[in-house]
């Protein structure tokens, strides 16, 4: 649709005035001085250090550049000099020919006034008639005052006033345009034709903001730079909507017929509010007359301020335009970005929707009627689905759509049509709020006063008070939860929910919290509100009278580096043929017991023995399981030197599991080990010294030889041994060690205890079906009871983070058209990872899982119950369990159903209760990858969003065989796939890969290298070596961004 078109001729109006019109009822600006009849004032300017002269149109909203110059400034400057912004739908017509001309393009310009520098956005206009136009828009922004008298202009920067010539001018092809996107201004700059025609208008900071500014905590300095800043843009602070000069937007309608719904009744009492409203809006360009077949009802609505509103019942216009994405963010996103603030100031635009431009091509579709008139909406109206996407995207142009950059932009945060700023120092703060004001000027929108506040401590923001410390709920918001009525059926209550729900994080155990109620929001229920959901009612309420400040995350963690238990330096001697023994202690610590003579304890020189420490020497199957776990990497002994390779590679966290026989040698006495815990102080401090954050798991696997001879987590009594351990931990590296994670792949650690492939590799198959059940029933109150004792006694002061590590494999069905097979994916889907998601979020088993269990049974005729549902003060426990999910992935699988025979002939319980096969390396690489992202959707789905963190991604090098192009192209795929999963809004914050070294790879041995270094371990010094994959990790580590591969 073409561009509605305008022609303006008027003999006070300067020929070359660009007088800019939204539809016919706009009126130009009232100007009560203007410059003589045909003459125009010129300035001269530096522009790319060459003389130009610019006239200074008082009549001209935006600047405007002639093609002819552009052309000249393109041909002699350097392009990148002159950013280019492409433009639709602006007409040009002239006063006397009425010829049309379109604009195509506008640029940004820096320049000199005299020694002032300065710049403006400058349309492209083909054939203007003179080379530079300064229009209203860089007049108003730099304080311009004219005096005709003395032909002078001054401004606030410069100290001295600076002469103009009046130049005559009677060119008949002069242009007059009309801009379809940009509304006239109704603010004058300051002008003197002389002594009788003085106009004090220097802009006038208003006392309203004066007074304002006395609540800000600044000092005088600081108050005066906030004032003058004020001052500066005084002109974009108005109650009355600016128009976006270089933005409109164009909803998309689904086939339909018109339609015209009969207006709703206006009260008589109403009716002259509702008239001068309508006045107002036509007087500010926000309405139109209109001719439309369509018709939306007109509603009103009174304001908290006590002021009318007129709104569209937009329902059936909603039905047919096709809906588009809000882009703003969660607010739970936006609320976790606080951290190391200390200054905030909010912006909140004057009527923000009424600021975006419609398209003329549907304005038609918003048309109302009343008092017998038809209207039409030139502007995004209230009610429509698409509105806060509007906004959004016009805001997103605004500041966006020039060459300047944010100083801070991680200072600015947006929601729908509200802005909050928040700065860690004064200095930065009233940069970026300039940088804002400087934006929204070239844009041509407003924001409002009273709503704005600056520079503040403690600010509103979202429903929430934001202060350097933390967040807390809105008082008012509080009070209304607290005087909220007993809901009278299913509408009250989910409203009342919807209460809850937004502020569910300041609530501890929220789920719980709400779930006596929740069964009265089921479709099929019958509301009965009985005396006892009055009173989990009441209690509901209570919970939410608290005032509980949460202070701000801090999520400064970017790529991630893992090792494991295994690579810790295990000392020991074939001929040691007991679980114990003794470690080679370094000179330092040996001379220290003789000058002090002190007789060191057992517990202080001690190791225990690890599971694959004592026995792997005899592991032999005729293939690749033949080797020794005593020394693995010998990190023990190379902290310096994989310190520096770990800083040479590029990494800022370093993952490493500490060994549970160093802390505790002795599992019976529960003495720590003071030898072990100052290798590891070490270790952490070097660390921290090379900028690199540590992050330790406290369990992979191996908790020693003399825990398992006791029965391992089979026993209740390792409630007691872990919580020991992670308190020794805790107490010891807590203070340097700010991200935990209390065992790594629970599910494969439980698999242990009936397998042979992790330790302690118990072969009999009998054992499956119970012990891994119990290990897994009891490590889940294990890690609660760690979360609880860390919230307890180390969380205040350490300000930590707990988390529990989650394996995944993807599980396809092997034939996705078969409803059977599907049943099994999705089955080996929740007894897997997803069994372990789902208690951690639930407390609870969940009942697909226990009624696989109760079919094997019956069909055994099993009369133990092998796994029993958490008491409700586990689940209370157990529940919410975590800070945030390690995640660690490395492929996915195909599954089919097993047979009959198959399920006959199975040893292994556990096998029969899931009752599927597993077809390994049947999966093509694309599936993989995917499977991936699926595995991230279904935590995200089953967890409510948690924070994710992907703990282990690697892939697999066979001895002697280089395959750094598959490993590189393996892991450029799972990164596309994570960066998908960001774009959909899952909470991933850290990727890690596997591994910093070859390594003991458990069962597999030495066979399989995961290592970014290569190990040789043929060589007893265990050198280590850069594999040709080196260079892409390197790069990706230190640069945090992916390089397309070819």
């Amino acid at each position: 649709m073409p561009a509605r078109m305008c022609t303006v001729s008027s003999s006070n109006i300067n020929p070359h005035n660009i007088s800019i019109l939204t539809h016919p009822l706009a009126s130009l600006p009232d100007f009560e001085q203007t410059p003589p009849p045909n003459y125009r004032p010129e300035i001269p300017i530096t522009l790319f250090n060459k003389s130009h002269n610019a006239l200074l149109d008082s009549g001209a909203t935006v600047s405007a550049i002639s093609e002819d110059l552009f052309k000249i400034l393109n041909q002699n400057s350097d392009p990148n000099a002159i950013p280019l912004f492409p433009l639709t739908g602006i007409l040009l017509t002239t006063a006397l020919s009425h010829k049309t001309i379109k604009v195509k393009s506008q640029i940004y310009l820096n320049f000199y006034v005299q020694n002032y520098k300065t710049h403006g956005i400058f349309l492209v206009v083909p054939q203007l008639s003179t080379p530079l136009i300064l229009g209203t828009d860089w007049l108003l922004e730099n304080g311009v005052t004219i005096d005709y008298n003395s032909k002078e202009i001054s401004l606030p920067s410069i100290k001295d006033n600076i002469p103009f010539k009046l130049i005559q001018d009677n060119d008949p092809n002069s242009l007059v345009n009309s801009l379809k996107n940009i509304i006239v201004t109704n603010d004058p700059f300051t002008m003197y034709e002389g002594p009788s025609h003085l106009i004090n208008q220097t802009y006038p900071f208003e006392t309203e903001k004066n007074i304002a500014l006395n609540d800000i905590p600044l000092n005088d300095s600081q108050h005066k730079l906030m004032t003058s800043l004020l001052q500066k843009y005084d002109h974009i602070f108005k109650d009355k909507p600016g128009l976006h000069t270089f933005f409109s937007y164009k909803f998309n309608i689904k086939p339909h017929d018109p339609y015209k719904i009969k207006p709703y009744p206006v009260p008589f009492s109403r009716r002259p509010a509702v008239q001068k409203e309508i006045d107002k809006m036509i007087k500010w360009g926000v309405i139109e007359r209109s001719d439309s077949p369509y018709n939306n009802p007109l509603v009103t609505v009174i304001k908290a301020d006590g002021t009318l509103r007129l709104c569209l019942d937009a329902r059936k216009l909603n039905t047919i335009i096709l809906p588009t994405r809000d882009a703003s963010p969660p607010i739970d996103d936006i609320l976790a970005k606080f951290n190391n603030k200390s200054f905030f100031s909010s912006l909140d635009f004057s009527s923000g929707y009424w600021q975006i431009p419609l398209d003329p091509s549907v304005r038609q579709y918003t048309s109302f009627l009343y008092d017998g008139r038809s209207y039409q909406f030139c502007v995004v109206p209230f009610g429509l689905n698409i509105s806060n996407a509007a906004f959004g995207k016009g805001l997103e142009a605004a500041l966006n759509n020039y060459t300047s950059p944010c100083p801070s932009p991680n200072d600015i945060h947006t929601y729908v049509d509200d802005i909050l700023v928040s700065s860690p120092s004064f200095e930065t703060h009233l940069e970026t709020l300039e940088w804002i004001f400087h934006k929204i000027s070239l844009a041509g929108l407003t924001l409002k006063f009273k709503k704005c506040h600056f520079n503040k401590k403690q600010i509103k923001f979202l429903g929430h008070f934001i202060s350097p410390t933390g967040m807390i709920m809105d008082p008012d918001k509080v009070n209304a939860l607290q005087n909220f009525p007993e809901p009278r059926n299913k509408k009250d209550l989910q409203s009342f929910f919807g209460f809850c729900n937004f502020y569910r994080k300041f609530s501890q155990n929220h789920s719980s919290l709400l779930h006596p109620l929740s069964h009265l929001i089921c479709k099929d229920t019958p509301w009965i509100f009985t005396e006892q959901d009055k009173i989990a009612f009441q209690k509901i309420k209570t919970a939410f009278s608290l005032q509980i400040s949460l202070t701000h995350p801090d999520f400064n963690i970017p790529f991630y580096k893992a090792e494991t238990i295994w690579d810790h330096y295990f000392h020991s001697n074939e001929a040691n043929k007991s679980f114990r023994y003794f470690l080679d202690l370094p000179p330092s610590v040996i001379e220290k017991y003789i000058e002090k003579g002190v007789k060191p304890r057992l517990a202080d020189l001690y190791k225990g023995m690890g599971v694959y420490e004592f026995p792997s020497t005899a592991i032999n199957d005729g293939t690749h399981f033949n080797f020794n776990g005593d020394v693995a990497a010998d990190t023990y002994h190379k902290t310096d030197i994989d310190v520096k390779l770990l800083k040479e590679l590029g990494v800022q966290v370093y993952r490493f599991s500490m060994t549970p026989t160093r802390i505790i040698p002795m599992a019976h006495d529960h003495l720590p080990g003071k030898v072990g815990i100052a290798y590891y102080n070490n270790l952490i401090d070097k660390l921290i010294e090379n900028g690199i954050t540590p992050m330790v798991t406290l369990y992979h696997y191996d908790m020693g030889l003399d825990y398992v001879k006791i029965g391992g987590l089979t026993n209740s009594i390792s409630y007691t041994y872990y919580t020991n351990y992670a308190r020794i931990c805790f107490e010891n590296f807590g203070d340097r060690v700010k991200y935990w994670t209390t065992t790594s792949d629970i599910h494969l650690a439980a698999e242990g205890y009936s397998s042979e492939h992790f330790a302690p590799g118990y072969q009999e198959q009998i054992f499956g079906g119970y012990s891994d059940y119990q290990v897994l029933h009891n490590f889940i109150k294990v890690n609660a009871m760690a979360y609880k004792l860390y919230n307890e006694e180390f969380r205040e002061k350490q300000q930590g983070q707990i988390s529990l590590a989650i394996d995944g494999v993807w599980f396809y069905p092997k034939d996705p058209n078969n409803p059977e097979h599907q049943k099994a994916a999705e089955c080996a889907r929740i007894s897997t990872f997803g069994l372990v998601a789902h208690v951690l979020s639930t407390g609870q088993y969940p009942d697909a899982f226990l009624e696989t269990i109760d079919r094997t049974n019956k069909r055994e005729k099993i009369r133990m119950n092998r796994v029993e549902q958490f008491t409700k003060e586990e689940q209370e426990l157990i529940k919410g369990s975590y800070d945030f999910i390690v995640f660690n992935y490395y492929n996915s699988v195909k599954v089919r159903p097993m047979t009959d025979e198959e399920i006959a002939n199975e040893l292994n319980l556990k096998r029969r209760d899931r009752g599927y096969f597993m077809e390994l390396n049947t999966t093509t690489e694309t599936e993989v990858y995917e499977g991936f992202l699926n595995c991230l959707k279904w935590i995200n789905g089953t967890m409510n969003n948690p924070k994710i963190f992907i703990g282990e991604n690697g892939f697999p090098e066979e001895d002697g065989i280089d395959e750094s192009e598959k490993k590189i192209a393996y892991h450029s795929g799972i990164l596309n796939k994570l960066l998908e999963a960001l774009d959909e809004n899952i909470n991933v914050f850290g990727y890690c890969v596997w591994s910093f070294l070859d390594t003991l790879e458990f069962a597999f041995g030495y066979w399989k290298k995961f290592g970014i270094y290569a190990v040789d371990f043929n060589d007893e010094s265990r050198p280590r070596s850069k594999k040709n994959s080196f260079a892409f990790f390197q790069q990706l580590f230190r640069t945090k961004k992916l390089q397309i591969q070819n």
